[in-house]
């Protein structure tokens, strides 16, 4: 007798892939996140589109250094393999991050979130982690299955 479909889905959703880009996610939000609020604190809350950009490129830059090798095990770093994952990488990321930046103009200015404060934190920053979910998982699909997806040769050796 065969594993439950139900386990079978269990195991592919918490493989080691899957794990690791979760452990190197956190890290990666951190990044974000730590940028985000020491910019955000220097510029001040009207700019927080400006702050959030910032943070997206210290974001990206870890993110690119960790999933290439780390989570998605591609090890090879010739220049041609790079520049069409980096190129790849970086332009899914700038989508996603596009889809953030529209979802913090609309909590800011069209929902007033940054006017909203539940125990003690204001609004934006419950946007910004709803945000943040949604933009972990996107990312995680879009660098499995485009930009670090596995050859032919790759999966059958």
């Amino acid at each position: 007798m065969g594993i439950p479909v139900k386990e079978q889905r269990l195991k592919k959703v918490l493989s080691r892939e899957f794990l690791v880009y979760m452990v190197f996610g956190i890290l990666t939000t951190v990044v974000n996140w730590g940028v985000y609020h020491v910019m955000l604190e220097l510029m001040g809350g009207s700019m927080v589109l400006i702050v959030n950009a910032i943070a997206f490129v210290a974001a990206v830059s870890v993110a690119f250094l960790t999933n290439k090798p780390f989570v998605f095990q591609s090890h090879d770093w010739h220049w041609k393999v790079v520049s069409r994952e980096l190129f790849t990488f970086v332009g899914s990321r700038i989508l996603t991050f596009a889809l953030e930046e529209v979802g913090l103009f609309f909590c800011q200015r069209v929902f007033r979130m940054d006017t909203w404060e539940l125990l003690d934190l204001n609004g934006l920053v419950y946007a910004k982690l709803a945000l943040s979910l949604l933009i972990v998982l996107l990312n995680y699909a879009i660098s499995k299955w485009l930009v670090f997806r596995k050859s032919a040769e790759d999966q059958n050796p």
